[in-house]
């Protein structure tokens, strides 16, 4: 038996169908992932929510005769149409499967929404994504290994007991050659994942003032030693807040009035991802700071998860250089 919730509702959001959980007034009590995408709103501008503020007008009587008809049948699955209303102030029209479910005593309705423009959508993206693993896979296999095994073979002829050996610069030098050769290979490994670059429709910070003030958010101590000293030589002047862990980050802006200029996050699993750091931001109430999140590549859970939230300004593909980073200070 799993007793851990976040277990389920990490699954839950991983489904493709909306998934909606109300109580026996209507008041949304879960949302998942993929409902929020699909109508554009944040999951806090969901929750507590009753659903009718969602549902077009000419559907609420519609609705309210579905769940009589619901109540009358426990456990019983209905199927219908309901059109419910986006951001952006469009409907979308949705098949919906709901029942009630009895709990404790306690009345609770579950919905899923079903998509069809969506469904196809979907299925298109899993065949391009399909495409570009088999083309993932070929460079990885061929590629790939010629230069990192030129450059095992180079470490391994390195005279380490005598740095002096004039033949050291010319494997330094062979060395370098073979790290160019990998960049080279890296770069076509992303593009082979993300034909286009995906550019963010939501751009809200000017980009008129110089970052003076840089909050450096990476849970990697070696990534962060490299993206430290690469901000440092692209600009000298520019103060840089540096956090391994994201939490303590957070601590930080909550405590302080003044905010850096922008916030760049290089996030694995260790504490917290970029997404929840985003979310934890949030939560603070205080003013939007543009936020810049590192990438070997941009997949479409990314690209979905940017959306959602207003402080996400653009990824910045690896490897960082001072070309990239003079970029974003300016």
């Amino acid at each position: 038996m799993i007793n851990h919730p976040e277990v389920f509702q990490s699954a839950l959001d991983f489904s493709p169908d909306g998934i909606m959980i109300y109580d026996s007034q209507g008041k949304i009590l879960f949302c998942n992932q993929s409902i929020c995408n699909q109508l554009g709103f944040h999951k806090l501008e969901i929750l507590h929510q009753n659903i009718r503020n969602f549902v077009a007008p000419n559907f609420i009587e519609k609705l309210d005769n579905v769940w009589q008809n619901i109540e009358q049948i426990p456990n019983q699955e209905f199927d219908y149409e309901k059109l419910l209303l986006t951001k952006k102030g469009e409907f979308i029209l949705f098949t919906v499967s709901s029942k009630l479910i009895l709990l404790d005593k306690q009345v609770f309705r579950v919905s899923f929404y079903k998509n069809e423009l969506v469904q196809k959508k979907q299925h298109a993206e899993l065949l391009e994504t399909t495409k570009r693993i088999n083309e993932y896979s070929f460079l990885t296999s061929h590629k790939l290994r010629h230069p990192i095994a030129n450059m095992l073979g180079l470490v391994n002829l390195l005279d380490t007991n005598n740095l002096a050996n004039p033949e050291n610069l010319m494997l330094i030098d062979y060395l370098k050659q073979a790290s160019y050769q990998l960049n080279e290979v890296v770069h076509e490994l992303n593009n082979s994942l993300n034909s286009s670059k995906f550019k963010d429709e939501l751009n809200i910070f000017p980009k008129n003032d110089r970052a003076k003030v840089v909050m450096l958010v990476d849970d990697d101590s070696i990534n962060h030693f490299i993206t430290k000293s690469i901000i440092g030589r692209t600009d000298p002047s520019i103060l840089v807040l540096s956090f391994n862990n994201p939490k303590n980050a957070l601590l930080y802006l909550e405590a302080n009035t003044s905010m850096p200029d922008l916030i760049l996050l290089d996030l694995g699993l260790k504490w917290m991802t970029e997404w929840d750091f985003m979310d934890e931001f949030q939560k603070l109430e205080i003013n939007p700071v543009p936020m810049y999140v590192f990438r070997n590549f941009v997949d479409t859970v990314d690209k979905v998860s940017s959306k959602q939230f207003p402080g996400f300004k653009d990824f910045i593909i690896k490897p960082i250089t001072t070309e990239k980073l003079e970029a974003i200070f300016i």
